[in-house]
């Protein structure tokens, strides 16, 4: 699976117990001999050192291609389907290309859920009854075609889980008695009863989706094997 750099940072973290022991047999060789020979060469070698860490980082780059290996190959990319429930396939496409409302987040301790870019603030919940969960969207926030994320996205991913069959998890969803759009940056959604965990939807395992591209199509069908657009910051090639 090939993917496309929109805008994004990398991480990378590997631990080397091998050289990390090996560091160690040096270290305890160096303590142990107090040759004059290495008297000496201490001066050059602390030299070196600072000269290595007067040298220029190198510039970060933005944007490129990066090719990664994916252990698995998953059943289906419709990431709300039953057939999507590949934690390889979540890993190597839905999180880098379906935006979400919320992200987990490490603070502390815990790790606790955190407002993402598509909105522009922590959502307002009315205690009800019926609860309510108002969205205000951010208008930065587009798809990779340009197009803003809408409140209209997410009623058409609310309904598709909601009513749809062959849903991979309904878990609050099925609870939606209404998704109200006044305007293409707020989504004012009505649940039947309280739903203590209204910050799981439209993030985890089924973000949101286009739409503008999706509505009264075959979702199944353009999703099953992969799709061209994105919300998030990667493009599948």
């Amino acid at each position: 699976m090939s993917s496309s750099i929109a805008a994004s940072g990398a991480r990378r973290r590997a631990t080397v117990l091998i050289s990390g022991l090996a560091g160690l047999a040096l270290l305890a060789t160096a303590c142990t001999s107090q040759s004059s020979e290495e008297a000496t060469s201490a001066p050059a070698t602390e030299a070196a050192s600072s000269s290595a860490a007067s040298a220029p980082a190198a510039e970060l780059q933005q944007g490129g291609t990066l090719v990664i290996g994916a252990e698995q190959e998953p059943d289906c990319m419709d990431w709300i389907a039953s057939c999507a429930g590949s934690i390889w396939g979540s890993y190597m496409a839905q999180v880098t290309t379906i935006p979400v409302a919320f992200n987990v987040r490490k603070q502390g301790e815990d790790w606790l859920p955190e407002v993402s870019g598509i909105l522009a603030s922590e959502p307002v919940v009315s205690a009800g009854p019926p609860q309510t969960v108002t969205y205000t969207l951010n208008p930065a926030a587009v798809w990779s075609d340009g197009t803003p994320i809408t409140s209209a996205d997410l009623k058409y991913t609310a309904l598709q889980i909601r009513d749809g069959e062959d849903i991979l998890d309904k878990t609050g969803y099925s609870d939606i008695t209404d998704v109200a759009t006044p305007d293409p940056q707020t989504a004012v959604v009505t649940f039947d009863k309280a739903f203590a965990g209204w910050k799981t939807l439209f993030s985890g395992s089924t973000g949101v989706l286009p739409s503008h591209l999706l509505e009264g199509k075959d979702r199944a069908a353009l999703m099953k094997d992969g799709y061209t657009w994105s919300g998030g910051p990667w493009i599948i090639e």
